[in-house]
């Protein structure tokens, strides 16, 4: 049975992991401020905040795509990190459609749509395309129901709240195209994450957060490591190993020397150290809003428990986030 993520009752969202999809009920939450007074339906909008983003990793490349509604105004950016040439190719746009649903918010497993001048970014439940001058992708994503997706809600303020939907690994096929050279990739070694998330965070937050989508030891391997959200009673900090869901505890994210970064749990059962290869960065601060957008593509590197006696040396390619928003 279908399980609302809001009750009404209550007028709060039911704080826990979720076995299955809940239904995304979003019109039966009333907004309030800090003083419990009631903020009016249609200012609700600018409240609200969602975005999709997806990951991928192939042979060839590195490559992430994302849309953010932010309720006045919405953005996609792309990227392709060449790992032959070691090289970051990306793009963004930011366009203010004033209230425009890009992302419709009643489902998870929601279409999206971004549209620049310059940029053109299509999520549907199973593919993504992307058309700019110099990026392209097609993407399937195969959705094979294994490994079952991560979904959470909790608090990230007071009467505040957030819900995450993250997947991984997918197996993925597709093309991706950068300055008019083509290259196609199979599902037989390339993997991807996926993120839907959506509520209504907060005026001030951060979070560091860390992800990867491959094949370890000749099985499909995913994490999905966070600090600063999704952090109250639950956690999203969970790896997944052939058919195994591993939950995992407290995370530490630490920036040592050198741009290198530590990233340790609490249970001991991550122990990683992670290398950046390329960086792409996004910093505004204007008016009543403020982001710094640190994404990292690189390397992990270090010890995961994966059974109850034993660690296994680990090294694979991933992403490693450090975000700071008012907004």
């Amino acid at each position: 049975m279908e399980t609302n993520l809001i009750n009404p009752v209550k007028n709060q969202p039911h704080f826990k992991l979720f076995e299955s999809g809940p239904k995304i009920n979003i019109k039966d939450f009333k907004l309030q401020t800090k003083m419990g007074k009631k903020i009016p339906g249609f200012l609700k909008p600018l409240f609200f905040r969602q975005f999709i983003f997806a990951g991928i990793i192939t042979d060839n490349h590195i490559a992430g795509a994302a849309i953010a509604d932010l309720g006045y105004a919405s953005k996609g950016f792309v990227y392709i990190h060449d790992l032959e040439t070691n090289t970051l190719h990306e793009k963004g746009s930011l366009v203010f459609p004033f209230f425009k649903k890009i992302i419709n918010p009643d489902t998870e497993n929601s279409d999206a749509w971004f549209k620049a001048k310059d940029l053109e970014i299509k999520f549907f439940t199973n593919s993504l395309y992307v058309n700019s001058k110099n990026i392209k992708f097609e993407i399937e994503f195969l959705n094979e129901k294994k490994p079952s997706p991560l979904r959470i809600c909790s608090k990230t303020s007071y009467n505040r709240w957030f819900f995450t939907k993250k997947q991984t690994p997918l197996k993925c096929t597709g093309k991706i195209g950068l300055n008019n050279n083509e290259t196609e990739f199979s599902s037989e070694t390339s993997r991807a994450i996926t993120d839907r998330s959506l509520g209504y965070p907060g005026r001030e937050i951060w979070w560091n957060w860390a992800s990867t989508a491959c094949i370890l030891d000749f099985k499909e391997f995913g994490m999905n490591l966070s600090w600063g959200v999704n952090q109250t009673g639950e956690t999203e900090n969970f790896i997944w190993h052939d058919d195994k869901f591993i939950k995992i505890n407290q995370v530490n994210f630490e920036k040592e020397d050198n741009e290198i970064w530590s990233v340790r749990s609490n249970d001991n059962i991550i122990d990683l150290k992670f290398i950046p290869k390329k960086t792409k960065t996004e910093k505004t601060n204007f008016l009543f809003t403020a982001s710094n957008f640190i994404q990292h593509t690189g390397i992990f590197r270090g010890k995961i428990k994966l059974d109850e006696k034993n660690y296994k040396d680990v090294e694979f390619l991933g992403w490693l986030e450090d975000h700071y928003v008012k907004w």
